[in-house]
């Protein structure tokens, strides 16, 4: 018994609906599709390319080449700066590619981030809330 029947059947159904061969038809089959850069680092693909002209894509590529998906966030933003990028788009694209390739730091290193606790409502009254009440200051009815 083959192993992957279903696929060798899609396979073959697709030679004979198109006319290619084997491994042209398996390759079409099996095919991952391309990421979605966009969504991965949070910006649209058009707002980055209007910024910079560049699309993700190529920030990713010109990256990687550069292998900057193992250098700190400071040297990789260096590097986008030195390709003419606006200072925000810099730090966009940065961030961006670091999403990308999974090395995004949410917090500082060696230190977890925390929001500071709000305050609640006072249990004690203000000073001013008895002795300037609006209808003790206006005669007793609250109007002027």
């Amino acid at each position: 018994m083959p192993k992957q029947k279903d696929l060798k059947r899609l396979i073959r159904t697709r030679m004979k609906k198109t006319g290619e061969a084997y491994a042209a038809a398996r390759l079409h089959l099996v095919r991952k599709p391309a990421p979605d850069y966009a969504a991965v680092a949070g910006l649209s693909d058009a707002s980055v390319t209007k910024a910079t002209g560049r699309t993700w894509t190529q920030w990713v590529d010109l990256l990687d080449r550069e292998k900057s998906a193992q250098k700190p966030h400071g040297e990789i933003a260096r590097h986008v700066s030195s390709l003419d990028t606006p200072s925000w788009w810099t730090q966009m694209v940065t961030v961006g590619y670091e999403r990308i390739r999974g090395s995004a730091r949410r917090a500082s290193a060696g230190a977890a981030r925390t929001k500071p606790e709000r305050a609640g409502p006072s249990t004690s009254p203000s000073p001013l809330s008895s002795t300037h009440s609006p209808t003790r200051a206006s005669g007793g009815n609250g109007c002027r």
